[in-house]
């Protein structure tokens, strides 16, 4: 095998299918699975990595010289190409066990693999459903509810994002059973209608970077019993799901009771930061809201000293009364993952879940269990 291709273009491609086994414990030991194959394919070069669970594949233009394909370590390929200039030609060939990378003026060899020992690539068969989406609208599905998905191994059917087909739309839900993130994609259906889809925290993760191009504008969804495919024009990612059935979320969104506030999101964050400064000795400080209908002002505070924090934004909208604590670190997260610029908190009691939305984005919508430590400021 000879190839010529764009160095920037194949080391993204290496970036990627490497970046499989590097976030797995297990498949970076391995050299099998760590591996990245380079198989030619007319004018093209196809890049691909399999960890067992999931897999990737990428196409890049290539100048065809001898075809053929070959295997070698992910980590140090991708290290490799990433250290020349993006504007230079990379040339990779083939000589007996070992991979001759050329560039510019530099000349490296690394050891192969036998493809033999390579584990097969998995297959999406029985197809179940399948979507069209923007790449737009993927994204904004996985970055706007990943950060509530559970990290407890324990919860293991909360370990992922789960989609299935609602009334509104494609809804995309994830939930640590403290918090709860939903985005729909509205008037589309056909993906799911069971409560079965639910991708790995880990394959999300790998979405959300195959989708960082922006060349490819159309996404396809496809699933069946056990696995989901996305596919572009130019890379095709599939991965396991999650054994298990997500629980009827539906059961736990309140209505909206009317107490409730609107404020930028952005002075929100900042008013955060500034409680959170001063409460350094808590590892998981949590501040007191309150607010009331004739007072335009958003109160926060210290809920274990009301002294040691008192901070006052400015709110767009109030209406009824409200009193509620929460822990300010899973707000962050919340905050940093939605991109609108105002966000509104319901509040019925203080004691059950916090209804957040975005006034100026209806497909968005989370929830946060409030802290029993509600003594926030009058």
């Amino acid at each position: 095998m000879k190839i010529t291709a764009s160095t920037g273009a194949i080391a993204d491609a290496f970036v990627l299918a490497a970046s499989l086994s590097a976030d797995d414990k297990c498949a970076k030991k391995i050299a099998t699975l760590e591996a990245i194959r380079i198989k030619t394919a007319d004018s093209a070069a196809l890049v691909s990595g399999n960890i067992l669970d999931h897999a990737v594949s990428i196409t890049v233009p290539a100048t065809i010289e001898i075809p053929g394909e070959l295997a070698v370590s992910g980590s140090r390929l991708a290290a490799l190409a990433n250290g020349f200039a993006r504007t230079e030609t990379i040339m990779i060939t083939a000589e007996g066990k070992t991979a001759r990378v050329d560039c510019s003026r530099s000349r490296f060899k690394l050891a192969t693999i036998p493809l033999d020992d390579l584990p097969p690539m998995l297959r999406l068969v029985d197809e179940t459903g399948n979507v069209e989406l923007a790449r737009e609208q993927v994204l904004k599905f996985c970055k706007g509810t990943t950060f509530a998905i559970s990290a407890d191994k324990a919860q293991y059917y909360l370990a992922g994002l789960f989609l299935h087909d609602a009334e509104d739309g494609l809804a995309a839900v994830a939930t640590d059973g403290h918090r709860l993130a939903r985005v729909v994609v509205p008037d589309v259906s056909g993906l799911s209608s069971d409560a079965h889809l639910v991708i790995p925290a880990a394959a999300v993760k790998i979405v959300t970077k195959l989708l960082a191009d922006r060349s490819s504008e159309r996404v396809t969804l496809r699933r069946s019993r056990t696995l989901i495919a996305v596919e572009t024009a130019k890379a095709a990612f599939i991965s396991k799901l999650i054994d298990a059935t997500f629980p009827d979320y539906n059961r736990v969104m309140p209505e909206a009771s009317g107490n409730a506030v609107t404020i930028a999101r952005a002075e929100l964050a900042q008013a955060l930061e500034r409680v959170k400064a001063v409460l350094v000795d808590d590892r998981q400080p949590v501040v007191g809201f309150s607010w009331g209908e004739e007072d335009p002002l958003l109160h926060l505070s210290s809920t274990d000293n009301s002294d040691a924090a008192d901070d006052v934004i400015l709110c767009e909208d109030a209406t009824g009364t409200g009193r509620v604590a929460m822990q300010i670190g899973m707000l962050m997260d919340l905050l940093n993952a939605h991109a609108g610029k105002r966000i509104r908190f319901d509040s019925r009691n203080g004691a059950d879940p916090v209804l957040i939305t975005d006034p100026d984005d209806r497909d968005f919508t989370a929830l946060q269990m409030p802290c029993n430590r509600t003594r926030a400021a009058a």
